[in-house]
């Protein structure tokens, strides 16, 4: 029986550790997609912040990721989407466009208060409001659409 590639969705607030995360598949045969690294290549070639440039390049950063995604859905690559993944409707359309990968969401359990206290990277900070409001979108994932397995 052939072994299916693997699909890991990420899912959990700015903050949560999701890169972090990445970082032991970064030597692995994972391919990791994540609309920030557009946002911040865009950010360090204007010698800006990533919150001075996000507002204009999130448009373009959001295309080169869902081009990225129409690539690997259909090759045999083990792939890592480190992205927010707050709702189920979004993780729904990455879930369905990977028919032969073998699905897994990481949902990275931390609660808003810890988000809001990890809130200090340079250049890279997000407002109350935004979190609150990204807190109040959080849908957890469940088994009805993928295996979970969760991170605290």
């Amino acid at each position: 029986m052939k072994h299916l590639p693997s699909l890991l969705i990420l899912c959990g607030l700015p903050g949560s550790g999701k890169s972090t995360y990445c970082k032991q598949y970064s030597n692995s045969n994972f391919v990791r997609l994540s609309s920030d690294d557009y946002i911040e290549k865009v950010a360090r070639d204007q010698g800006k912040t990533y919150n001075e440039v996000f507002s204009y390049a999130i448009r373009d950063a959001d295309r080169y990721f869902k081009q990225k995604l129409d690539y690997y859905a259909d090759t045999e690559y083990n792939i890592i989407i480190d992205r927010t993944n707050l709702t189920v409707k979004t993780r729904r359309k990455i879930i369905n466009k990977f028919k032969n990968h073998q699905k897994m969401i990481v949902f990275f359990n931390v609660p808003l208060n810890t988000i809001k206290e990890r809130n200090i990277r340079p250049g890279k900070i997000f407002s109350e409001e935004m979190l609150d409001d990204m807190y109040s979108r959080l849908e957890i994932p469940t088994e009805l659409e993928a295996q979970v397995v969760t991170v605290s």
